[in-house]
This record gives C-alpha cells, sequence and structure tokens, in this order.
C-alpha cells in the first residue's frame, strides 16, 4: 500500500527527537510524516526531516518555533542541532564522548564549540532562529545596571546570564545557553512573569557582568523618582535618626512607613499604595528572599552601605502578609545600634571597647 492508514504508528527513534514531538503535540499526523519519509528517500540533496516537513507546508517556522520554545526540556542540545541540520550525528557522537571522558564535565555547547565542530556564532545563530529568542550584541547595548539588585551577580556569573534592559513591564534577560533548565529556574524565581529571554555569547556576558561589577562601585544617588532611590533614602534617614527598626506597612489607602526610636513607633512618612509590590520586590532582592512567594513568611538579611552617613548596615528583614499586602520589617543588628551610639553621643572607639566589650571582664560584685 503506497499510503499508511491515518493511524499507523510511522514514529520512530529514526525519524527524531524533534519529529516524533510535532506527532505527540498534534502538530503533523503519522500520514504526513509517512509522505514526507518517501519524498526525502527520493532527494538527490540531503535534507533534514524538519525541512521536508517545512517544504511540504505541513508545518510553519511560527509553530516550529512555538513547539521548540514551550517543549525545551524535552529537547537535547545534540538533538536539537542534528535534527535542524546544523551539525553532524558523527560529529555529535565524538564531542558526547569527550563530555563523558572529561572529569570537569564541561557542556556539550562548550566542546562543540571548542573542538570546532561547529562555530559559536554560529550555534548562538541557530538557537536563536529555531527558538525565537532574539540574538543580543550586548557591546553595543546599553545595559540598565540598576537590574543587578534584581538578580545576584554571582548567581549570573553562575549561570552565564545577565539582564539588560527593561522593555515595559518585563525585563530582558541575555543567556547564553538558552536550553539550560536553571537558569530559566533562576528567571522565574526573580523575575516571575517578567522575564522575556535574549541569546547573547557566553563572552560577552562575562565581559559585561565584569564592567558591571567595575561599575557597582560607584554609589546610586537617593533619588526619590525611583524604588531604588526611595529605599535608599528610607535607609539613610533611618540612619539619621537614629531608628532601631523600620516598618512599611500596607494600610487601606496608602503604604505607610514607621521608625522604632528609643522603643517608641513613630511615623515618618506615607507612599501611595500602588507602589507597594515594587517596593517589596526590591527589599526581598536584598534580602536574597524569593520574590514569587506571597502568601507565607519569610526571613532574609540584608546589608546596605550608606554613602551619606559612612555606614555599612546589617539588617535582618521579616515578611509579614496582611490582608492589604506584605508588610515588611527591617530591624537593626547589634553593629548598627553601635554605630548609631557612637554617631549621636560622639563616644571615642576606646569607650565604646570599655563598654561593650571589656565590661564582661569584670564580674558583679557578690
Amino acid at each position: 500500500m503506497d499510503t499508511p492508514s491515518k493511524d499507523a504508528p510511522v514514529s520512530s527513534p529514526k525519524n527524531g527527537v524533534i519529529t516524533d514531538l510535532l506527532i505527540t503535540e498534534n502538530i503533523i499526523t503519522n500520514q504526513h510524516l509517512a509522505y514526507a519519509i518517501r519524498v526525502r528517500s527520493k532527494l538527490t540533496t540531503p535534507k533534514t526531516m524538519v525541512d521536508t516537513l517545512l517544504d511540504l507546508g505541513y508545518l510553519t517556522r511560527d509553530v516550529l518555533q512555538e513547539t521548540l520554545r514551550s517543549n525545551r526540556l524535552k529537547i537535547r542540545l545534540g538533538d536539537f542541532l542534528v535534527e535542524l541540520g546544523y551539525l553532524r550525528e558523527s560529529d555529535l557522537e565524538q564531542a558526547l564522548g569527550i563530555q563523558r571522558e572529561s572529569s570537569n564535565k564541561p557542556r556539550l555547547g562548550e566542546i562543540l564549540v571548542d573542538r570546532g565542530f561547529i562555530e559559536g556564532r554560529k550555534l548562538l545563530e541557530a538557537l536563536s532562529y529555531q527558538l525565537g529568542y532574539p540574538l543580543l550584541e550586548l557591546t553595543f547595548i546599553s545595559i540598565d545596571r540598576t537590574l543587578l539588585s534584581v538578580i545576584p551577580l554571582s548567581i549570573c556569573r553562575e549561570l552565564d546570564i545577565v539582564p539588560v534592559r527593561r522593555e515595559d513591564s518585563h525585563i530582558i534577560l541575555a543567556l547564553s545557553d538558552p536550553l539550560d533548565q536553571k537558569a530559566h529556574d533562576c528567571a522565574r524565581k526573580f523575575l516571575g512573569d517578567q522575564a522575556r529571554f535574549a541569546i547573547a555569547s557566553k563572552e560577552s556576558i562575562r565581559d559585561t557582568l565584569n564592567a558591571l561589577e567595575r561599575s557597582a562601585t560607584q554609589p546610586i544617588l537617593s533619588d526619590e523618582s525611583t524604588i531604588i532611590g526611595m529605599i535608599n533614602t528610607l535607609l539613610d534617614d533611618a540612619v539619621e535618626e537614629g531608628a532601631s527598626d523600620i516598618h512599611i506597612e500596607p494600610m487601606k489607602d496608602r503604604l505607610r512607613v514607621r521608625f522604632r526610636l528609643d522603643g517608641v513607633m513613630h511615623h515618618h512618612k506615607d507612599y501611595p499604595k500602588e507602589i507597594a509590590p515594587q517596593l517589596s520586590t526590591r527589599i526581598k532582592v536584598m534580602a536574597q528572599s524569593d520574590i514569587a512567594e506571597k502568601r507565607r513568611h519569610q526571613d532574609g538579611r540584608m546589608l546596605y552601605k550608606s554613602h551619606k552617613h559612612g555606614v555599612d548596615l546589617d539588617l535582618r528583614v521579616s515578611i509579614f502578609i496582611t490582608i492589604y499586602g506584605e508588610k515588611l520589617l527591617c530591624g537593626s543588628s547589634t553593629t548598627k545600634r553601635r554605630s548609631l551610639i557612637s554617631k549621636r553621643l560622639a563616644w571615642l572607639p576606646a569607650c565604646l571597647n570599655i563598654s561593650f566589650t571589656k565590661r564582661s571582664k569584670y564580674p558583679p560584685a557578690s
């Protein structure tokens, strides 16, 4: 029989992971695949099965991109490159053998590029084209360095990712390996639904991170037109007034901020209630807490350097859930209290040492 029935099980490992995925997702039928196999076998110039399906009109580029993007966990990089015609199967087997024999277990993409199986630029172009993520040249792009407050620099270095810029309500995140599930998990943890992905070379990402780290030594001014500036101003005000705790409390009609001074709560200022989610997210990032968690209590630790007062703050952060949103409590540590006492009373360091650290040497009288 020339054409198999609609339900005939044509799919097999020889057809490839992507082809089997297209059948599983009901994008093509077994009948389509059977006909494509016959057509492909008669071609004088070899073509991949995916290209054959595209030529026959059974598949479109847009549908292919969306399918690959939504099922990236099911497709390994090697299968991806072979089935789309970017890599020979013999080269893949050789690269996998090198990976198995290496003690440090390098990524397959690194081996393919380092050993010359595929050019680095071609690999990025293939991933960009097939997954539908834009390919960025970070050298020619202005990077928003304030976004490093959203994803810590250490995590960016570990995963070879970098937040690039804001676009409307989204944050563009450049990945060196868009198939890396750890990078996607990180984006979901720190950015939630704000994440939009792009691709960049590992070298350009690392160069960008180095440049951002150098520029991070420049202080960010307390400009209350931004969320970062608002929080910096609050922390600087707390140092200036000698507050031991900062309470940021969502109310029905506003966001209230109170300071604890000498054990007594004092109203400091109010903010519009609309900025509460952004302010909460920023403090969570500084405290290394989970920004996606909004239904249970969290604790964290926040370090802040006040350039205005020359004080390093070590704050404990507690996040509570209330009927109007998340309440934030930033409490000062013992180190901060001592620094404030020294500034307010103008005690000499030697006096502080006697008062706080040497007192334990003299036991109380019996």
